[in-house]
């Protein structure tokens, strides 16, 4: 027998009852049957309600009965084959009512008649249903009293059915258990017994999977160790794992292990248990495992939620009743005097003042603006995002020093690999200095501003080291300075005595850049000045590694907001209470004071003039508002593609001015690529796979990393593929496994392609990963794609955080949508009332002249339409309580705080199935004890409830009780032992073993209005033994369903949710305080006017405005202008064609530029080229010269002293023509000043041809190094192609190419 693809159960000579359950959605149910020839299956199919505790149950069993009565028919007319039917499926018939009782009436009527289709349809393929039932039947009890437990025959009462075993010498099934079946794991030799679910079979997965795994069992003798393992799947073969190791005691004891995730490239699992890894004998009584995955713990305080829906509703009265006094306000405005003139006060005009003002402002700022980025963009270079090019420093010969001699790579010790660093004190404490013995490694790099990065590395005190102080120090972070030259030094310190010697000690934390205009950061390691640090004092570091996690680190604080949301929430909602209130009383007092206003108004300023005034302004502030937004999206483009920390593509846009990473670009403008594309320069592939030319990647477990690009197909048919490779080693090649990912088919449009990948265990065992683009395609090769925009960023934890913040914001949304609607119509009251304040004012600055008929006939219709609007709201209300008590997963449950027990008597410190645990002991000879009892919430007004829960007892067969009375209107009891009654006090009585099992009680009773009293568990006495009761997960709900254990609604609530709400709310409160504020204004206005109103705004106010904004007019253009040339500004380069050879070749040697212009032919052997920035920032030659080293040793020592005196930082290309073997010796070292290696120089054969791109003071292996592998014939030369930007070659990693041609 198969559910969902696993088989759960198989059959013998015997008859067996198995029972198992279903969740809701579709499960299959397959039998297998073994035929004389041929095998035939029957698939059942059953639908199960969302809600169970609502399925009429009487209706399901006569359903099953005609479903099933369906099936005799239809296996009747099977044919020939078909023997005994009849009196099988009779059988069949029986033992399945059996299972509907299991089942606890889940399955509906649609799912059944699905049942009776698909039966019909595989009538023709039965060959016997006879033995099928029979093997069915023996089966079944294997998975009985599972419940959602994954494992079959997890109690081991069938003995070894369902289990496949290693090493059967060790492993017998029999009385093993704790008074019941169970077996026996016997280590002898240095095989480790073991057992495995399900016949080692998989179990399939739907997703990444979380499971709970519980084992209850002890030791016997020997180490008495015990190894659980989860086993992934790839198919039938078994993939990577995850173990936990215990060590048991004699006694008998319950093992609880949560799982992490399943590997995403697993489709399949099982579970395991060993002796293992010493010899012992350990007896096992029980092996469950449950699917936690979708577990939510919720843990917001819903009574929050309870009291703002009545608050709320009681707003929304409020509301309604600032409506009637609106709409008697408005029928005291037709009362006001006819004559009012169409003049614009005082107040208008300095509101405009304002506004003019805040532009003003706007405009300053938007100035210092370019002016910072201007500043800033001049110290922005581009790099790879890599901070440490090898934090493990596998990479680097023993012996290397890394920094002042104090910092050098070792094989005394390590943490992973063969290799570390020892860091070391030169010197004894200084008390005249700050001397921190500060050690710099790796090249300086540039980070954005206010930056947050991760470091974390493994700290090992030195056994070599001079004795140390326990106060001495290791400090681990970054060097930071700025544009002002300041200095800022982050770092994670930790003491000598919280190091051991023995052992590795994880050293980790965030190191943070507090400050703007940040110029350059390098790692820094120190031993720092405290009073008893000594020379020679020394540290081992291994595995260190810095990552940029601003994103992240601010989505995780802004997530930890949630906590103290629901008591703000609460204050705001009954404060906007107060002010709902005030406003009421504030506007009957503004009806009153209507009647007083004066009827004489001098002249004011004209209304019209100020139209147009405003109209400038609303045009000003507009530009304003575009100029921002070009500052801000080309902050944005600058960020993008300078500060490109935490992008591991070193040239995104492959911008001629940077590294282009090995690869071709072209102009996007050039012949042949795809138009319309946003960026200036492309990459052109046209072959298979594309390499990049930067070191391969370290690789963790678990990261997640997305790459994107930007891709147009140029000819041809290929799909274009995003790929990755993996390698041993940060410069070697890619290799399987590989991965692939975001496939595009062929098209002309440029289009985003978009992947996000997570590194398995494959890629971890190699150890690096390298990205590369590919054209699925093979030789000969006719299509060409073009590539732009190109990312691959780590997106791990911004991930986790998306992904639990995606999760809460589902909670309630029906409830966030009523709140919306709540806040959309009390923004239209305050929309309102400000019309209605304008208009008052209008009515006490312009008495002159009454408003004519149409304009109160409009006013009228307005606020009727506000009324309209309010009246709204109270519905919004009660729809939000009407969404708020319909929250329920599952059967709700009455019970409060069952799961945590928070506030009950008899809390033990055991805990099952994640809860607590109640329990007691009643002595022998003494009285029973209630354990619990609760009142219930009334009404208690439904027909059937039912009670389940989770208990063992401290002896086998011992009784215990639950009652349902107070009043005793019980009339009818079932438990789930098959216990019936009609005790009107509901008493119904349960046998316990000292195994945690699931029971329950099926009440029905004569519905009350009142209240009811419930007891959980009364402790029953016994003459002669104590009595210990535990009771766990309780659960109380409405129906004749028992359904899974749940939390009370009172118990959850979704923070996020509420934080959203708060939001709303909290803007809603804004915008009812406005109205409060203007309603009150408005008193005031009223009460202070007089028959005659003084000051008024003259025409030369109006006039200095209308000068002001034309002075804005023209900053704002010469912001535009501004903006312009530094977007012009941005892009410059310089590129030159080298080309060096042996003999035997046409090809021309030298230097030539963009053009093909020859700039300088070099002679025999050795050339010497450098290069100096012009004065428009483009790069020119400064000097060239030829070294003829093969016709003379003294041309070498030449070559060396020239190249020794040039100044550091002088950028360089030095190549060869016919012969550079000859006495080469004589300018290793020099070379090796330039970023060359003695390894390459010494490789070339006699007549090749070398290149290196350099710059003086590079360390050896840091310069770009060419050559050709053979030499002496036609393929012995080399032609690349370099690019300057304002004088940097882009050269700053260690690179070395063969190149043959």
């Amino acid at each position: 027998m198969y559910v969902n693809g696993v088989r759960v159960a198989f059959g013998n000579a015997s008859w067996n009852t198995v029972s198992f359950d279903l969740k809701a959605g579709w499960s299959t149910v397959e039998f297998l049957v073994n035929q004389w020839t041929g095998q035939a299956y029957i698939n059942l199919g059953f639908k199960l309600s969302e809600k169970v505790a609502q399925l009429n149950s009487a209706l399901g069993m006569n359903a099953l009965s005609n479903a099933i009565s369906a099936v005799t028919s239809n296996v009747s007319t099977v044919g020939d084959r078909v023997t005994s039917t009849s009196q099988s499926v009779t059988d069949l018939r029986n033992s399945l009512e059996q299972t509907n009782a299991n089942l606890a009436n889940k399955a509906d009527a649609q799912a059944l008649s699905t049942l009776q289709n698909t039966v019909s349809k595989q009538g023709d393929t039965i060959s016997s249903q006879g033995n099928s039932i029979t093997n069915l039947n023996n089966t079944l009890t294997a998975a009985r009293n599972a419940g959602d437990n994954l494992i079959p025959n997890y109690d081991f009462l069938q003995g070894a059915t369902a289990w496949d075993i290693q090493y059967p010498a060790g492993v017998t099934f029999g009385n093993f258990g704790d008074g019941k079946a169970g077996v026996k794991l016997n280590r002898t030799t240095t095989t480790s017994p073991g057992i495995f679910s399900n016949n080692n079979k998989p179990l399939p997965l739907n997703g990444q999977r979380k499971y709970r795994v519980v084992v209850k069992a002890k030791g016997v003798s020997g180490a008495m160790n015990m190894l659980i393992r989860r086993q992934n799947k790839i198919g039938q073969t078994d993939s990577n794992y995850e173990d936990k190791n215990v060590t048991l005691t004699s006694e008998w004891q319950t093992i609880t292990w949560e799982t992490g995730l399943t590997a995403s490239n697993a489709d399949g699992q099982n579970f395991k248990l060993y002796a293992h890894p010493a010899n012992a004998e350990i007896w096992v009584d029980t092996f469950k495992v449950f699917d936690i995955t979708d577990e939510v713990k919720i843990k917001a305080n819903s009574d929050a939620l309870s009291t703002l829906s009545s608050t709320v509703t009681q707003q929304g009265d409020k509301i309604t009743s600032q409506g009637n006094s609106i709409t008697k306000l408005t029928n005291d405005l037709e009362a006001a005097d006819a004559n009012i003139a169409k003049k614009a006060d005082q107040s208008a005009v300095t509101t405009l003042t304002g506004r003019v003002e805040k532009t003003e402002s706007g405009l300053t700022a938007a100035n210092s603006n370019i002016t910072s980025l201007n500043s800033s963009l001049n110290q922005q270079s581009k790099r790879g995002a890599n901070l440490l090019p090898d934090g493990t420093f596998e990479s680097y010969a023993v012996g290397h020093n890394l920094s002042n001699n104090r910092v050098i790579v070792t094989t005394d010790d390590s943490h992973g690999g063969n290799k570390c660093i020892r860091v070391t004190r030169p010197n004894d404490y200084n008390a005249n200095a700050t001397d921190n013995s500060d050690n710099h490694i790796f090249s300086g790099f540039q980070v954005r501003d206010n930056a947050v990065f991760y470091m974390e590395c493994w700290v090992k005190r030195d056994a070599k080291s001079t004795a140390m102080a326990e106060n001495a120090q290791i400090s681990i972070g970054l060097s930071l300075q700025y544009q002002d030259n300041s200095w800022q030094w982050p770092a994670v310190t930790k003491a000598a005595k919280d190091l051991s010697s023995t052992q590795w000690t994880k050293v980790s934390g965030y190191l943070k850049s507090t400050k703007s205009g940040i110029k350059q950061a390098m790692v820094r390691i120190s031993i720092p000045n405290v009073s008893s640090v000594k020379a020679g004092n020394s540290f081992l570091i291994d595995d260190l590694v810095i990552t940029e996690v601003t994103d992240a680190y601010n989505a995780q604080s802004t997530a930890d907001a949630n906590a103290n949301a629901i008591s703000t929430l609460d204050s705001t909602v009954s404060q906007q209470g107060d002010q709902i209130t005030s406003q009421g009383n504030s506007i009957t007092k503004l009806t009153n004071d209507l009647a007083t206003t004066n009827n004489n108004v001098s002249k004011k300023a004209d209304q019209s003039a100020l139209s147009v005034l405003s109209g400038r302004v609303d045009q000003t502030e507009s530009g304003l508002s575009s100029a921002n937004s070009s500052i801000t999206a080309l902050n944005s483009s600058v960020r993008a593609g300078n500060a490109t920390s935490g992008d591991l593509i070193s040239n995104p846009t492959f911008d001629p001015e940077f590294s282009q990473m090995g690869f071709t670009v072209v102009s996007s403008s050039s012949e042949g690529v795809p138009a319309n594309c946003p960026y200036a320069y492309v990459a052109r592939i046209a072959a298979r796979d594309h390499h990049p030319n930067f070191a391969a990647i370290p690789a963790t477990l678990g990261d997640v990393y997305e790459m994107s690009a930007l891709v147009a197909c140029g000819t041809g048919s290929a799909d274009f593929n995003l790929y990755l490779g993996t390698a041993t080693r940060p410069s070697g090649s890619v290799g399987a496994p590989l991965s692939s990912g975001g496939n595009r088919k062929a098209s002309a449009t440029w289009q985003r392609v978009t992947w996000r990948f997570k590194i398995t265990q494959g890629i971890v065992d190699r150890g690096f990963f390298r990205p590369f683009l590919q054209i699925n395609q093979s030789s000969p090769f006719g299509t060409v794609w073009y590539v732009t925009d190109w990312h691959l960023r780590n997106v791990t934890d911004s991930s986790k955080v998306q992904d639990s913040l995606d999760a809460t914001a589902k909670a309630v949304d029906s409830l966030t949508s009523t709140v919306n609607q709540q806040g959309e119509n009390i923004s239209s009251i305050g929309t309102r009332t400000t019309n209605l304040e304008n208009n008052l004012r209008t009515t006490n600055a312009n008495v002159a002249q009454k408003a004519d008929a149409n304009a109160l006939t409009a006013l009228t219709n307005r606020v009727t339409q506000t009324e309209k609007d309010i009246n709204s709201t109270s519905s919004s209300v009660t729809n939000l309580n009407n969404k708020v008590d319909a929250i329920s997963v599952g059967g709700t449950n009455l019970i409060k705080n069952s799961g945590d027990m928070t506030g009950w008597s008899n809390v033990v410190s055991d805990t099952y199935r994640g809860n607590a645990v109640i329990s007691a002991t009643v002595k022998a000879g003494s009285g029973y004890k209630d354990l619990r009892e609760i009142t219930l919430e009334s009404p208690v007004d439904a027909g059937e409830y039912v009670y389940s829960f989770y208990a063992k007892g401290g002896v086998a067969g011992q009784t215990m009780t639950a009652f349902f009375y107070n009043p005793n209107t019980t009339t009818s009891i079932e438990t789930s032992q098959g216990a019936k009654g009609n005790n009107t006090d509901g008493r119904a009585q349960f046998t316990l073993t000292t195994s945690w099992a699931r029971y329950w009680v099926k009440w029905k009773q004569t519905p009350t209005t009142g209240t009811k009293r419930l007891i959980l568990c009364r402790i029953e006495s016994n003459t002669s033994k104590d009595q210990t009761v535990y009771i766990n997960s309780p659960k109380f709900e409405v129906g004749n369903v028992v359904s899974d254990w749940n939390e009370s609604p009172s118990d959850s609530a979704s923070a996020s949710a509420v934080d959203s709400l708060t939001t709303k709310v909290n803007q809603q409160g804004t915008s009812i305080s406005s109205i409060g504020n203007r309603t009150t204004s408005l008193e005031n206005g009223l009460s202070t006017a007089q028959n005659n109103i003084a000051k008024k705004a003259d025409a030369s106010a109006l006039q200095d405005l209308r000068n002001t904004v034309t002075s804005q007019g023209g900053d704002l253009t010469a912001a535009n202008s501004s903006i312009t040339s530094l977007q012009a500004s941005m892009n410059r380069r310089t590129v030159f064609t080298v080309t060096a050879r042996g003999n035997g070749n046409s090809v021309t040697p030298g230097v030539f530029d963009e053009s093909g212009k020859n700039l300088f032919t070099p002679g025999r052997s050795w050339a010497l080229v450098t290069f100096a920035k012009h004065s428009d920032g483009s790069t020119v030659i400064a000097t060239s010269k030829t070294y003829d080293v093969f016709g003379s040793a003294n041309n070498g020592a030449t070559m060396s002293a020239d190249i020794e005196a040039l100044a550091s930082g002088t950028y360089v290309c030095v190549l060869t023509f016919d012969e550079p073997s000859g006495n080469r010796g004589k300018v290793l070292s020099a070379l090796e000043s330039l970023g060359g290696t003695s390894e390459v120089v010494n490789s070339l054969p006699y007549r090749g041809a070398y290149i290196l791109l350099g710059r003086k003071g590079m360390k050896p292996g840091d310069g770009l190094e060419l050559r050709a592998p053979t030499g002496g014939d036609g393929t012995a030369h080399i032609r690349p192609q370099s690019s300057c930007e304002r004088g940097n070659d882009g050269t700053g990693r260690r690179r070395r190419c063969d190149d043959e041609g």
